[in-house]
């Protein structure tokens, strides 16, 4: 069921970031390639009311370069000083910015789709986002802001994993 949804994705994605034309044109495939897999990955695990917006789609992408950055400094502090050097590193204070961008983000649809289930005719979103929402007494998870986080963290899997893959294929 959630193949062809993907699918319309990526084709989608596809002619917002490489559209047709007559003349040769340089393109940043990585850069290119990561919004196109944000887009389409966004889909599945947001919906269609983030996984099209720019905004959304540049955390995304901005996260994954940020934190790879980010574990590239840490990792170059001597492991015995990380505990006390890393959190003070400009990489890993922007990676904590784009999870209060995406919070922010995501607390609006989470919001307003609480709100839309206390309606009787109520569809809910077939997405990661929702099943994470669903999940979150379940799990004893009180902080929205986990959302954010857990949606990142696949959103990088998914971005940087593809990106890797399809550029060095």
């Amino acid at each position: 069921r959630i193949n062809p949804i993907i699918y319309e994705e990526v084709v989608n994605a596809i002619r917002i970031e490489l559209p047709e034309s007559v003349e040769w044109t340089e393109v940043p495939v990585v850069h290119k390639l990561m919004r196109i897999v944000a887009m389409a990955s966004g889909r599945a695990f947001v919906g269609p009311e983030l996984c099209r917006n720019k905004d959304y789609v540049n955390i995304s992408v901005s996260y994954t370069v940020d934190l790879m950055m980010a574990i590239q400094a840490v990792s170059s502090i001597q492991p015995h000083m990380r505990p006390f050097l890393a959190a003070g590193r400009p990489e890993v204070k922007r990676v904590q910015q784009r999870v209060a961008e995406a919070d922010m983000f995501l607390r609006q649809i989470v919001e307003a789709r609480r709100e839309a289930a206390k309606t009787p005719n109520y569809q809910k979103p077939d997405d990661m986002l929702q099943w994470m929402i669903e999940s979150q007494k379940k799990f004893g998870q009180k902080e929205d802001r986990e959302l954010a986080r857990c949606q990142l963290a696949i959103i990088v899997a998914a971005i940087h994993t593809t990106t890797v893959t399809i550029t060095n294929a």
